[in-house]
């Protein structure tokens, strides 16, 4: 409860002028952003409800025909949770408490995760703050609200490490549920976190491989042949889930799969959105910088970042490309990273969930790092190809892998608890250890920081 307390405090500093009118100002720019039409979507289901009109034909755009409304296929959770708020409050206390909730769940979340690693609480919390308020979440609550609903990641990564010690079906269904989480909150998030399940499973393959490969130096006597014998039943479970969510999600995404299927490259089908030009994806990529590189909107260092824009070095899609890390984390992260090496060299023995958990979060937070980057880097004389060049193929409608940088940021934030972990055990006071704790979060939040001017829009009008 003081973690969610906590949480709460930091986005009302943050959103300050939304919180103390809630009802007139949202949270964020909104002219000029793609979320203008979803508040004005938002706010004409509120009045149609209370004019009794048909809330699926909206009569003041495209006039005099009228314009169609769908429920949305590709994003409806937060449908779901604005429009009855819209109807009994208005569109923006609707917008505001989505914006808040989600803070406070994302840091819930990682919260979560990492206490199931680190068993530490401290150091939990700290990884959800790190999550919570990073620069990318700011930055897609101001532009893409699906998007900007990142609480439900961390727990679908929670319940895929659960599958490793839990057999019963249960365990499988509720990693299912997390996963239709996902699918219904933005379809990009359930091709990311589809692609990090297949992940788990080459890292499966690999850590059973890796062992094998050490007790046969260690024994001479084992036959090779044990090398192909691999325990398959952890990976049985992660296509379970699979098939799990998506016959739960099926009745939602089976119009959007039935106008994909025998889609070609046609004007209609791009204009639907089911390819996307190639050029998208150097656009709408990221750049090794934009990890290390303060959000341009940082009232100290963002001027700095301006000064790339356009550059091969950052891009110009700040929309896209606000994915910085922050440097708090990243020392925490090698923190643990170095420890757990060390522990792993010097011989002593690491738990085995425990160190199989930290070399997966250094393998998906690499693997992440690599599909959020161009198709190829052009190096004149030879090319540097990346895994969205091949992806495009198969998946054209996708264009903004920038957006694997949650992912990242995901798994630096649980290496940055375990790294807090280690870091808070040199301390024998616990005095000094939460003053050191202190010292960090406000560090962080100071990386992370975007105001002033506080960050809204008077929308009233």
């Amino acid at each position: 409860m003081a973690a969610l307390l906590i949480y709460f405090i930091i986005t009302a500093i943050f959103m300050w002028p939304t919180i103390v009118k809630i009802n007139k100002v949202t949270y964020g720019p909104v002219l000029g952003t793609d979320y203008r039409g979803a508040i004005r979507h938002c706010w004409w289901v509120s009045y149609a409800f209370h004019h009794n009109l048909d809330w699926r034909f909206d009569t003041m755009v495209n006039y005099p025909f009228g314009d169609k409304y769908e429920w949305s296929i590709l994003s409806p959770l937060w449908q779901l949770c604005a429009y009855p708020l819209a109807i009994i409050f208005n569109e923006n206390v609707a917008f505001n408490m989505l914006f808040v909730l989600s803070f406070i769940l994302s840091g819930l979340s990682m919260f979560i995760l990492t206490h199931y690693v680190t068993k530490d609480y401290v150091a939990s919390f700290v990884a959800g703050l790190i999550y919570s308020f990073c620069p990318y979440h700011f930055n897609k609550i101001w532009e893409h609200l699906g998007l900007a609903l990142i609480e439900w990641l961390p727990l679908f990564v929670l319940f895929l490490l659960r599958l490793r010690e839990n057999k019963k079906f249960r365990d499988i269904f509720v990693c299912a549920i997390t996963f239709s989480l996902v699918v219904f909150t933005d379809y990009y998030y359930a091709y990311f976190m589809f692609l990090f399940a297949l992940a788990f499973i080459l890292f499966n393959i690999f850590y059973q491989w890796r062992i094998k490969l050490h007790n046969l130096f260690r024994q001479k006597w084992l036959p090779f042949r044990n090398m192909l014998k691999l325990d398959f039943q952890i990976i049985q479970r992660v296509i379970m889930v699979l098939l799990l969510a998506f016959m739960l999600t099926l009745p939602a995404t089976f119009p959007f799969f039935n106008k994909m299927i025998g889609k070609q490259e046609t004007e209609l089908a791009m204009a639907e959105g089911f390819v996307r030009s190639f050029k998208y994806l150097f656009t709408h990529s990221a750049r090794p910088l934009n990890y290390f590189l303060p959000a341009s909107v940082h009232p100290f260092f963002g001027n700095i970042t301006k000064s790339l824009f356009g550059s091969i070095f950052y891009g110009r899609n700040s929309i896209e490309q606000t994915l910085f890390l922050g440097f708090i984390p990243l020392i925490l992260a090698f923190v643990g990273f170095r420890k757990w090496k060390i522990n792993r060299l010097s011989g002593q023995k690491n738990d085995v969930s425990f160190d199989f958990i930290v070399g997966f979060f250094i393998f998906s937070g690499i693997f992440s790092f690599l599909f959020s980057m161009p198709p190829y880097f052009d190096f004149f004389f030879f090319k540097i190809y990346f895994p969205s060049n091949f992806m495009y193929n198969l998946f054209p409608m996708f264009r903004a892998y920038a957006r694997f940088g949650i992912l990242v940021m995901l798994s630096v934030s649980v290496l940055a608890g375990i790294g807090l972990k280690f870091l808070l055990q040199r301390f024998s006071s616990r005095k000094k250890a939460m003053a050191v704790t202190v010292i960090i979060c406000v560090a962080v939040l100071f990386e992370f920081c975007n105001m002033p001017p506080f960050r809204a829009a008077d929308a009233s009008q």
